[in-house]
């Protein structure tokens, strides 16, 4: 049944159909302008299916339109790789592999051609190449504190943690980001008078590893780290290894922690 689209449809269509104008090599675009014509079916008001629109409409195939709507769909699956796709022909190889490995098929793509171009026959290989079988995942010691049932191995396990126990150690944080520092946060730092003081947080699995990473001459306020190898840091280091022990290990022996002690103090009483 033909139906008519609304003002904002028609808009949103026209839109639409002129960034498939465009040109078909911008095929990110494309890709999600097709999927809005699919999914709000902005076509009923001149076709009876998508499938007759991109037909009628484009010369296209319904095989093709869903190829760009899925190569869109696999690009925001690489945003964190350094170098995008170009072309829909470099995307199609990772169509072939589960979610979870199609940015490791890319990176090996992209570490293949060096300072050359990605062709699609190098994803071909590198999707080839790529283990659908994942490798075994390493755990940290036993720790069982609170939701943690292991200790941090990287520093993606230190940023965990701390966000779970931060406000217990007297801070507020106002932002986590990637450029340097990791992290923006207030410290009580006068508890009578309740005065805060802002502090530029890198997270470290390993004091150490500040170095490693080319922080030196950087402003960083505080290294927080699971363990603290750097004895002489001119930094001042948190080791959470060592600062959750002041901590109760779950938040229902915090809660038994207060009753007894309101316990004891009704007897005293």
């Amino acid at each position: 049944m033909i139906e008519i689209l609304t003002t904002r449809e028609q808009k949103l269509l026209l839109r639409c159909e002129e960034t498939i104008k465009d040109g078909l090599e911008k095929f990110y675009a494309v890709g999600m302008a097709l999927m809005t014509i699919r999914d709000q079916k902005l076509y009923r008001a001149d076709y009876s299916s998508f499938e007759e629109y991109c037909q009628e409409r484009w010369d296209m195939r319904r095989r093709h339109a869903d190829r760009l709507i899925a190569a869109k769909s696999v690009v925001d699956q690489l945003t964190t790789s350094a170098l995008l796709p170009s072309t829909e022909s470099q995307v199609r190889p990772l169509l072939k592999l589960p979610d979870h490995k199609r940015l490791e098929a890319w990176e090996r793509a992209v570490a293949s051609a060096g300072n050359g171009r990605v062709t699609a026959k190098l994803v071909e290989a590198a999707a080839r190449e790529t283990p659908l079988i994942s490798k075994p995942r390493s755990f940290g010691e036993p720790l069982n504190f609170r939701g943690l049932r292991h200790a941090p191995i990287n520093e993606q396990g230190v940023v965990f943690l701390f966000g779970m126990v931060s406000k217990e150690l007297g801070f507020v944080v106002e932002s986590v980001h990637n450029p340097f520092p990791d992290c923006i946060a207030k410290r009580l730092f006068d508890a009578r008078r309740r005065l805060w003081r802002e502090v530029r947080i890198e997270f470290e699995y390993k004091s150490r590893h500040f170095l490693a990473h080319g922080h030196q001459d950087t402003d960083c306020d505080l290294i927080v780290c699971w363990e603290n190898n750097w004895p002489d840091c001119p930094i001042e280091v948190m080791a959470l290894k060592d600062a959750i022990r002041k901590l109760p290990s779950s938040v229902g022996e915090d809660v038994e922690n207060r009753q007894r002690q309101v316990e004891k103090s009704r007897k005293r009483h």
